[in-house]
């Protein structure tokens, strides 16, 4: 099943990605809702690649043993 993004076009005139991974009836809900709250901005649907949306459902592993606070240096 094909997947939609909402685009929202920014002050330079490029259309950059609001949310993606969405299916047509949430996008069209989502495209209705935005065009009434923010009317000055211009907002459209565009198709989801497959591949982009397998990149960003793809699971993420992280380093286990890295240490960014002191958090991770004591057990509270």
């Amino acid at each position: 099943m094909a997947r939609y993004k909402l685009l929202e076009e920014d002050e330079m005139g490029y259309f950059i990605t609001h949310t993606s991974g969405l299916y047509l009836e949430d996008a069209q809900e989502m495209l209705k809702r935005h065009q009434k709250y923010f009317p000055n901005k211009i907002w459209l649907i565009g198709e989801e690649d497959e591949e982009e949306y397998e990149e960003a459902k793809r699971e993420r592993h992280y380093n286990d043993r890295a240490v960014d606070g002191w958090e991770d240096l004591f057990n509270y």
